[in-house]
């Protein structure tokens, strides 16, 4: 949050034109203009980082002292604000030039009008949110070089943006981290066995996109699988959780194993999450009633038309996405080149990751905008093709009611219901009531750690027999009757 006052300036024009963009936020993020201390004139964002033209109208203001003011007073979503091109003028509007023709462009510089035509609808076409951040820089280049491939321009930095500042106690998971995956708990198919590897190719319906990151990914293999992860369980250690996703799903906090939480929003809010975004995002729990609790975390991808990436989760101490470091912000290099030496290692960095041959998430992030709209032919369209019918072929999933087990750790009895409190430890054991346990000890007849705690010790039945643990013949029917009827008769005594 903060403040930025130019110096007073006297009105000599009759407009003050500007460019504007970063959070939709009226009286708390924009550019105020003050005559005589007062705010006399107000503009804010459009929740999008591109950058439109506005105007404050000077007319009744003419002869006196103002000044301008940038302001931002959001801690939350989109909590920016961007401002650029600040011009007086008495012309009402600063229309640029009409964009030329693209096939009488393709002409003059001798490239295809077609593949030309391409590119100028793709970009034209993306929003900020879709278009990668090397993109926008070379178009804002491009526009400040007024189409003089020639013109100096400040150049970029290696590495792309910067990534948030974070202590190493402050991770909570990273699959940046090759052992990461493996010790979640998966469910379903659409996770896969592994994590997506930046730079790794992945088909999407009938295109082929270029992974930006290293995450947990529900459409690795295909967008119309479902599936969910579990984490082990952890301890809630700071009051907000911010987890960095892009996609459509679900992500949600467990705390003291309820599930029941989005039924409460009231008690819960924020537990549970629902991002549906195109580009990538933070995505930010409240748990402030909940630290020190434990809890597990899980990603969920219960849609069978779409998918959602995970890259890492970090523990704040605000609510808010973690701090970018100052210091490490690549905004260019200090030195100029010629806009056509940057157009060239653009390119050149953009066909080395669809080669799949660049560690550069940023270059990946280009790579694969230019494959997602098919500016360049795939490297095998008929597997591409052959690849989107097998998907399109997939079942809807089956569900059925299921438990899977998590982190293994015995219970307590928590005094007067207060989680501060323990009592006496409730370890964890195979229920006597559902008949034999399956633990290898207990099946090779030993005194094991589950009889001493109080599960059945079992007894291989000998052929024909049943199970003498638990009273059960095969010929009462399938297992799970059994069973049924075993807890039965264990809470509720005999029936026939």
């Amino acid at each position: 949050m903060g403040f930025i006052t130019s110096a007073p300036f006297p009105v000599k024009h009759r407009y003050l034109h500007f460019l504007i963009g970063g959070g939709h936020h009226p009286g708390k993020t924009g550019l105020r203009l003050r005559i005589d201390d007062q705010v006399v004139q107000e503009a804010t964002g459009n929740n999008s980082l591109r950058l439109v033209p506005h105007r404050f109208d000077l007319t009744p203001h003419q002869g006196r002292d103002a000044t301008v003011e940038i302001f931002d007073q959001v801690t939350g979503g989109w909590g920016n604000i961007r401002v650029d091109e600040l011009v007086l003028s008495d012309e009402a509007s600063l229309a640029k030039p009409a964009a030329r023709d693209p096939r009488a462009v393709a002409a003059e510089w001798g490239v295809d009008p077609e593949t030309l035509g391409r590119w100028v609808e793709a970009v034209q076409g993306s929003s900020d949110e879709h278009l990668p951040v090397v993109m926008r820089d070379w178009l804002r280049h491009c526009e400040q070089a007024g189409g003089d491939p020639d013109a100096q321009i400040d150049a970029p930095a290696a590495g792309g943006a910067a990534e948030p500042a974070v202590p190493a106690d402050a991770t909570l998971f990273d699959f940046a981290d090759a052992d990461e995956f493996g010790r979640w708990f998966v469910s379903g198919w659409a996770f896969g066995d592994r994590a997506t590897r930046l730079g790794e190719p992945r088909a999407v319906g009938s295109g082929l996109r270029i992974a930006d990151a290293d995450c947990a990914d529900s459409g690795r293999l295909s967008e119309t699988l479902v599936g969910t992860m579990r984490s082990p369980t952890f301890e809630i250690a700071r009051p907000f959780l911010a987890v960095r996703t892009r996609g459509r799903g679900t992500l949600r906090v467990i705390i003291d194993g309820y599930t029941l939480d989005e039924y409460n929003a009231l008690l819960w809010n924020r537990v549970k999450l629902d991002p549906d975004s195109s580009g990538w995002q933070w995505q930010v729990h409240d748990l402030r009633k909940w630290v020190g609790h434990r809890a597990h975390y899980e990603i969920i991808d219960d849609r069978a038309d779409g998918s959602i990436e995970v890259t890492r989760a970090v523990w704040c101490a605000e609510d808010r996405a973690p701090p970018v470091d100052p210091h490490a912000v690549a905004t260019g290099t200090g030195s100029a080149i010629p806009l056509r030496t940057s157009t060239a290692r653009i390119a050149k960095a953009a066909v080395t990751a669809l080669r799949g041959e660049s560690t550069d998430a940023e270059s990946c992030a280009l790579a694969s905008w230019i494959a997602g709209s098919s500016l360049v032919p795939s490297p095998d369209a008929d597997a591409q093709a052959r690849f989107a019918a097998i998907q399109g072929a997939v079942p809807a999933p089956m569900r059925v009611m299921a438990m899977q087990d998590g982190t293994g750790e015995d219970g307590y009895v928590y005094v007067r219901g207060d989680h501060r409190q323990r009592g006496e430890s409730a370890p964890r054991a195979f229920p006597r009531a559902a008949g034999r346990c399956l633990h290898d000890r207990c099946r090779a007849g030993e005194r094991s750690a589950c009889a001493r705690r109080g599960a059945a010790r079992s007894d291989e039945p000998a052929p024909g027999e049943g199970d003498r643990q638990s009273g059960l013949a095969p010929s009462d029917g399938p297992r799970h009757r059994r069973v049924d009827r075993r807890l039965w008769t264990a809470r509720l005594g005999t029936h026939e």
